[in-house]
């Protein structure tokens, strides 16, 4: 049986909300339905079978599928052989992405391999750290906060769309120019649309301005009481200590009733990796890629 995929659209949340009682125990961004959509652009699609949903890709010329959202998670070894046989139905080959090791453990090594890109590894922090940064672990962090106080005339607030959205982008034209990476032109487009949806999404955006020139962003999603996502976070480095008070004032405003704060991967990029370490995660959650064994 070849199954009936759409493209996600915004109705879809109540998919993802239908599973929400099994799925809450798993903390990466492929469960959460504003992370999805906003990845979805015009190539990913979903498919819920009533007691299983399916959601499938194309990623580098690939068919990926994600992890099924699953009523029963005993299940999953049935929803796997399904996505086995629609991937048979296409004439690709098997190939999920996101798997977490609890997930990867329960297949057959016999007839699955699993592999890991340490880029896409989610970083996941007690929210309690990020809006106290308290101890040894975060003086550093605390220090450039400081300076940053003393030195500027600043201001914190929700993203407003009729002063902000223009500020934002003049910022991300600056932030291309001096620190652009191999990811960046996906990523502005990624931005572009959480920015046009976030809305309809409810994400919760911050803003921090010196004087009039707009100097960080942050844009999130609380997903439940346990986790929330920061889904980007960009700022002006010429503005030292602007990235640290982004983060704590993003955590004080919005993460206060949440207990983990999930900041995505950090894509293989050096100092994304050295930036999201130095706030000392909690976890980190590795995503296995599972296919065939040759």
């Amino acid at each position: 049986m070849k199954a009936n995929f759409h493209n996600i659209t915004l109705d879809d949340k109540k998919i993802f909300d239908k599973y929400e009682a099994t799925t809450r125990q798993y903390y990466g961004g492929e469960y959460s339905f504003p992370f999805i959509f906003i990845y979805a652009l015009d190539k990913m699609q979903i498919c819920d079978l009533g007691d299983t949903a399916f959601i499938k890709t194309m990623w580098s010329g690939n068919r990926v599928y994600f992890p099924p959202l699953l009523k029963d998670a005993s299940k999953l070894p049935q929803a796997i052989q399904f996505i086995e046989q629609q991937s048979q139905l296409e004439g690709v080959p098997l190939d999920i992405r996101g798997f977490t090791k609890d997930q990867t453990d329960t297949l057959d090594p016999r007839k699955y391999s699993s592999t890991i890109n340490r880029g896409l590894s989610d970083y996941v922090y007690n929210a309690y750290d990020l809006i106290n940064l308290s101890g040894k672990n975060f003086h550093s962090k605390r220090n450039f906060i400081t300076r940053f106080y003393k030195a500027y005339d600043y201001t914190f607030r929700v993203y407003d769309e009729s002063t902000d959205r223009a500020a934002i982008f003049n910022l991300l034209k600056k932030w291309d120019v001096n620190t652009r990476h191999e990811k960046w032109e996906i990523e502005e487009t990624l931005i572009t649309r959480a920015i046009d949806y976030y809305r309809e999404l409810d994400l919760k955006i911050a803003v921090l301005y010196v004087g009039t020139e707009l100097v960080a962003f942050s844009i999130n999603s609380v997903r439940n009481a346990e986790i929330a996502y920061t889904l980007f976070e960009k700022a002006d480095t010429d503005y030292i200590g602007s990235y640290q008070v982004i983060n704590q004032r993003t955590a004080q405003m919005f993460f206060t009733n949440v207990k983990y704060v999930n900041r995505e991967c950090d894509m293989n990029v050096d100092g994304l990796r050295k930036a999201k370490l130095s706030y000392n995660p909690i976890m980190i959650i590795d995503k296995y890629r599972v296919q065939h064994n040759n």
